[in-house]
């Protein structure tokens, strides 16, 4: 019996074909070709990713070793599927080798209190069409996804207008388009208690916001000032405001200008009322 051969991985992993088969989800037009994509045994077998931001779907066998590399160890242990650690495999007839430890993912503090996003469009190199565009002034990698992706930690740098993205998927960070993407709507929690702040803001580009689930957003158009801002954390990604037009719901803190925070003239006393506010109770 001839043994199957063995093929090494860019993560250093070590698999044989069969993990290929056994991970196989079919075959997806990619730029006018048949490419094969790939699920991880583990997550499906969990019914969840180790993190929120991991790939569910892999258009390569190393795309795959990359993400079972950074997989918590030992794996989890699935019928059929036979894996061994360290440099030197406990048994010879393996599926997966994992020669090293999990490759750490860092992930910074603040990440919790950034934005959410999921792809609507796929971002990715496609074959016989070149790199990917990258925004001005801009020498980082580009983070590739799929359509379906979730996105954390997405960041609007004020030097791309709003037209570009900072975020985390799947372990990698990296720069994308701001139209392949649609920010998760705020939920209940994440959002102050209801009252008059007093406090205005100028926004910095137009914001045409999702229509998705979850707390209410509010629109507005560039140069526009919303009133009555308030907000959990003055970090944190999503603001409460009322537009120019009377419409009141979340947005994104990125989308308006801090320089310009400031509070609301009145001529009129106003009384203190509590809750949580852009500056504390």
């Amino acid at each position: 019996m001839i043994a199957e051969a063995i093929t090494p991985s860019e993560s250093g992993a070590r698999y044989r074909l069969r993990l290929l088969f056994k991970s196989h989800l079919g075959k997806g037009a990619t730029g006018g070709s048949a490419d094969d994509y790939y699920a991880c045994l583990w997550c499906v077998s969990a019914a969840v990713t180790v993190r929120e931001s991991d790939a569910t779907v892999f258009r390569s066998a190393d795309d795959l070793l990359q993400h079972l590399s950074r997989h918590p160890q030992p794996l989890p242990q699935i019928p059929g599927v036979n894996v061994c650690y360290g440099p030197e495999p406990e048994q010879p007839d393996f599926d997966l080798h994992l020669p090293d430890g999990p490759v750490p993912v860092p992930m910074p503090d603040n990440v919790t209190r950034l934005a959410t996003a999921i792809a609507i469009k796929d971002h990715f190199r496609r074959h016989g069409r070149g790199k990917l565009e990258k925004p001005p002034r801009y020498d980082g990698e580009m983070l590739e996804f799929m359509e379906g992706a979730r996105i954390m930690g997405v960041m609007f740098p004020e030097k791309w207008e709003g037209k570009w993205c900072l975020g985390r998927h799947d372990g990698m960070f990296g720069a994308f388009p701001s139209k392949v993407i649609e920010l998760r709507a705020p939920q209940e929690s994440e959002v102050p208690v209801r009252g008059e702040s007093g406090m205005i803001v100028t926004t910095r580009w137009k914001w045409t916001p999702p229509k998705s689930g979850g707390v209410a957003w509010v629109a507005f158009g560039k140069g526009e000032v919303i009133t009555n801002v308030q907000c959990l954390y003055a970090d944190y990604w999503c603001w409460y405001g009322t537009n120019s037009k009377g419409k009141t719901g979340a947005f994104p803190q990125s989308h308006v200008d801090l320089q310009t925070l400031k509070a609301q003239e009145s001529t009129a006393p106003r009384r203190p009322r509590r809750g949580l506010f852009l500056f504390g109770r």
